[in-house]
C-alpha cells in the first residue's frame, strides 16, 4: 500500500510489505516518484492520471514495478482518490499478479499447442476423404451406370463429400 501526494506524483507513505516486495526501507521509498518504482509510468503526464482518477474516483491497472536490485514484477494496482482533512492524495494497493502472468503463459502456450494439433488433425481428416473420394471416383469410372451399385457408390460419395464440408464448417 503506498501514499501518493498530488501534484507531482510522490510516495508519502508505504507500508512494510510494500517495502519488502519492492526490497527498499520505508525511509527510502518515501519521497521517490511513482515513475522510479514503475518503469512504464510516464512522469509528464501524472496530471493527467490523477485528473482522471479524480473523475473516476478509482482506476485498476496492470502495470510494472522496479525492486531496488532491478529486477521487474508484474502488478495489479487499485488506486483510489482520497480527501482527507483538506488534503487530496491517492491510495494505492499494488498485488503481485507474477504467478497469474505465469498461469496466463502458460494457458496461452496450452492454447497455441492445441491449435496447432487440431489443425493436424483437421488437415489428416480432409487428406483421408480426399483419398476416399479419389477411390469412389476411380470406383465410379469403372462401373457403368446401368450397374445396379452404381447409385449406391454415387451416394456414398455424396455422403463423404457432406462429411468434408461438415468438417470444414465445424
Amino acid at each position: 500500500i503506498y501514499r501518493v501526494d498530488e501534484p507531482v506524483g510522490r510516495i508519502s507513505y508505504a507500508n512494510e510489505h510494500a517495502c519488502r516486495a519492492l526490497g527498499y526501507t520505508a525511509e527510502e521509498l518515501i519521497g521517490m516518484n511513482i515513475a522510479e518504482i514503475d518503469p512504464t509510468f510516464e512522469r509528464p503526464y501524472w496530471r493527467d492520471y490523477f485528473r482522471e482518477v479524480q473523475e473516476t474516483g478509482s482506476r485498476t491497472i496492470e502495470t510494472l514495478h522496479r525492486r531496488k536490485d532491478g529486477s521487474e514484477f508484474p502488478v495489479e494496482i487499485m488506486v483510489s482518490l482520497i480527501e482527507y482533512q483538506e488534503e487530496v492524495f491517492t491510495l494505492t494497493v499494488a498485488h503481485d499478479i507474477s504467478e497469474r502472468k505465469r498461469a496466463e503463459e502458460r494457458i496461452q502456450a496450452s492454447l497455441e499447442e492445441k491449435q496447432v494439433l487440431l489443425k493436424e488433425i483437421h488437415h489428416r481428416v480432409r487428406n483421408n476423404l480426399a483419398v476416399l473420394s479419389g477411390l469412389i471416383n476411380l470406383q465410379i469410372a469403372h462401373v457403368p451406370s446401368t450397374d445396379a451399385s452404381f447409385p449406391a457408390i454415387e451416394k456414398t460419395r455424396d455422403r463423404i463429400m457432406v462429411m468434408g464440408m461438415i468438417h470444414d464448417m465445424m
